[in-house]
């Protein structure tokens, strides 16, 4: 994983509907939630366009801007959670009226709704590819951030 002063960023995909697809990171040896199908199942994973890497600058550089647009910089706060889930059509497309916050640092409603539209705003993914046929699948990307290590952990 890429580690730097400014940020820390760990990356698990966590998936809840059928047909399940584990995404890029079960070849990484991360652990799930529900039943995985077989690798021979899948054909490929869904992907952040840019890959890993991609995905954390995105979510850096968009929840530190997000943050201030709330009157409080992330960075200043001592510790936050969100967990959001949201759904990637069989196009890549992220389905906006399917983001979801699921749990979430108390008195931060502001800071999740941005975190919301951060995910609503992401560009198109390569979709999760199962016998062939595109389908659509629901992701789950867990935020965390603590000052006191003074790194963000995403969890995907």
């Amino acid at each position: 994983m890429k580690t730097s002063l400014i940020y820390s960023f760990s990356l698990i995909l966590l998936l809840s509907i059928t047909p399940l697809c584990y995404g890029q990171f079960l070849q990484k040896g991360f652990m799930f939630e529900g039943m995985a199908p077989s690798e021979s199942e899948i054909d490929s994973f869904p992907v952040y366009p840019g890959g890993d890497e991609a995905l954390e600058k995105y979510i850096y550089t968009h929840l530190k801007e997000e943050s201030k647009g709330v009157g409080q910089s992330l960075l200043t706060l001592s510790t936050y959670r969100v967990v959001v889930h949201f759904q990637v059509d069989e196009k890549g497309n992220v389905n906006t009226q399917m983001v979801r916050i699921w749990d979430s640092t108390p008195n931060m409603t502001q800071l999740d709704e941005k975190v919301k539209e951060m995910v609503r705003n992401m560009p198109a993914w390569s979709p999760c590819i199962i016998a062939k046929q595109a389908t659509t699948q629901t992701i789950g990307l867990i935020i965390n951030y603590d000052a006191n290590k003074s790194q963000f952990d995403f969890e995907k």
